[in-house]
């Protein structure tokens, strides 16, 4: 499942699941809006929740 159809499903259980940590390696390449993908992950972290990106240059 890519990171788009989690987002979509999620919104459509309406499921609010936090996380504490949150990686995201080499996927950004892959989504229509790095920003909005970025926000989104960013929103389902606990409180001082942890995203890591890893993107290579």
């Amino acid at each position: 499942m890519c990171s788009e159809e989690y987002e979509k499903q999620n919104k459509e259980r309406k499921e609010s699941r936090k996380f504490d940590f949150i990686h995201m390696i080499q996927m950004l390449y892959y989504v229509e809006s790095v920003p909005d993908t970025i926000k989104y992950f960013h929103s389902l972290l606990e409180t001082n929740g942890k995203l890591l990106i890893i993107q290579p240059s």
